[in-house]
């Protein structure tokens, strides 16, 4: 599937599950032009809550070391308040 034909689903999602997506292919290890390429989100944006993401996980995680789904439901439910 072609990225434009992914961002016309997209559209259907929310803000949240869009960025829940990202960080699960982010923390995947994928980069972000792999996510682009699978996702079609911009690179803008991916690139907007990965810095986000990063600058925050210090903060709410501390030297725990939750796993990745975790990691990613926590990030997004403190980012919604």
């Amino acid at each position: 599937m072609a990225p434009k034909d992914i961002l016309e689903n997209i559209e259907e999602i929310t803000l949240l599950e869009k960025q829940e997506i990202i960080l699960q292919h982010y923390h995947d290890g994928k980069s972000q032009r792999a996510i682009y390429r699978e996702t079609g989100i911009r690179r803008k944006t991916i690139r907007k809550y990965i810095k986000e993401y990063e600058a925050k996980r210090v903060t709410l995680f501390g030297s725990q070391n939750p796993s990745g789904e975790e990691l990613i439901l926590r990030y997004s439910r403190e980012t919604q308040l």
